[in-house]
């Protein structure tokens, strides 16, 4: 149904370990899903946000038990956090966003924020609006 409403787009589902293919992946994606998670009270799979999140697409992810980490990463990373059976409506709706011109003004930024790095020290301050203090 989704490719006879939108003839000019492509859907690619894979499985893939191969570093070259990931990146090509990635570098030609405007939404990434992330369904990885075991339980709800699983820890997120940051590390895949840090693979993929740089090349610019829109993360899309299941929720898990890291109520900080998911304000953080969709606050500052773009990320979209749903449950597992919403997952595709939640990829579908970026998609539509994106095509409205939504997200024209903070992909760069979002995308930005994440080749500069994820900066630790200042996620809790960030969150909950606290001033940051140094342990050193």
């Amino acid at each position: 149904a989704y490719r006879e409403a939108h003839p000019n787009r492509t859907v690619h589902i894979d499985h893939n370990n191969q570093p070259i293919s990931l990146a090509a992946a990635y570098a030609e994606a405007k939404v990434c899903l992330i369904l990885h998670s075991y339980r709800s009270t699983s820890g997120g799979e940051y590390h895949r946000l840090s693979e993929f999140a740089p090349f610019g697409c829109i993360p899309v992810m299941e929720n898990f038990a890291d109520t900080i980490g998911i304000r953080v990463y969709e606050r500052c990373g773009g990320a979209i956090f749903t449950n597992q059976t919403n997952m595709m409506a939640a990829a579908e709706d970026v998609i539509a966003k994106i095509d409205q011109g939504l997200y024209n003004n903070c992909s760069k930024a979002v995308t930005n924020w994440w080749k500069a790095g994820i900066h630790w020290e200042k996620i809790l301050p960030t969150v909950f609006g606290v001033e940051e203090v140094s342990l050193f």
